[in-house]
């Protein structure tokens, strides 16, 4: 069973219901999120760094997105605020927020990958 504010049971059973009889594809796109979220992280904190807030907004919006597909809500939160405050021009501070995704990142893979094991 997903932890309790990690990971968003309805999303979980949505990827289950696009499955066959099995978790294969649920693993699958977990495995895909957990290739690419850390990208996400790296590509926010790039782009900050040069000043490019289009490229920023983007990259937010992108781990936002795959968060709440898997079900990763602590993610989803944390990555919707980065979006709307660079959406806002807002970038002051963003760097400790772009950091305060990892843990986040790091707690949603470890129930996301208990959650495939028990698959």
């Amino acid at each position: 069973m997903p932890s309790e504010g990690i990971l968003d049971n309805d999303a979980i059973e949505a990827l289950r219901a696009l499955g066959d009889d099995d978790d294969e594809f649920l693993s699958e796109i977990v495995e895909v999120y957990l290739t690419d979220a850390p990208g996400r992280i790296a590509e926010m904190r790039r782009t900050l760094s040069e000043g490019n807030q289009e490229n920023l907004i983007r990259a937010a919006h992108s781990l936002k997105g795959s968060s709440a597909n898997v079900g990763a809500i602590r993610v989803r939160a944390a990555a919707e605020k980065i979006e709307h405050a660079a959406r806002h021009g807002e970038l002051a501070g963003l760097g400790t927020s772009i950091d305060g995704v990892e843990p986040l990142l790091q707690e949603a893979r470890d129930a996301l990958t208990a959650l495939v094991a028990q698959s």
